[in-house]
């Protein structure tokens, strides 16, 4: 959209751990799917763009089908790192749905938060 890059800067998709903790140029602390990871993440994407606002998630969403189930799918964390500070929270949601369910939840929270921290700064 015409004038759009006036408030989008960049976008980064980072799948796995060697990724995202190439992006923060270090290991993630917390572990995978932790509030600490998307924190370190937000900031550390924050800082690269030279953004007022960076969104980092980090979750599992779990296989596209039911041939694999576990109760850590459907867990996300979310960070949002703006200019008064870092905002992080996580979604549980229930693990035996399917991988696309857990990725429309998991993008709709993220650009809620995204929304609220905006409207709070």
């Amino acid at each position: 959209r015409s004038g759009a890059s006036r408030y989008f800067r960049q976008s980064r998709f980072a799948y796995d751990m060697p990724a995202k903790e190439s992006l923060r140029a270090g290991p993630l602390p917390g572990g995978a799917v932790s509030e600490a990871a998307g924190r370190a993440l937000a900031e550390a994407l924050r800082a690269a763009a030279g953004a007022d606002f960076a969104v980092a998630e980090s979750g599992m969403a779990g296989p596209p089908d039911a041939s694999r189930r576990s109760l850590k799918y459907g867990r996300c964390c979310f960070a949002v790192a703006g200019p008064t500070g870092t905002r992080a929270e996580t979604l549980e949601l229930n693990p035996f749905l399917t991988s696309r369910e857990h990725q429309l939840h998991f993008a709709r929270h993220a650009l809620e938060l995204a929304a609220r921290c905006v409207d709070e700064a």
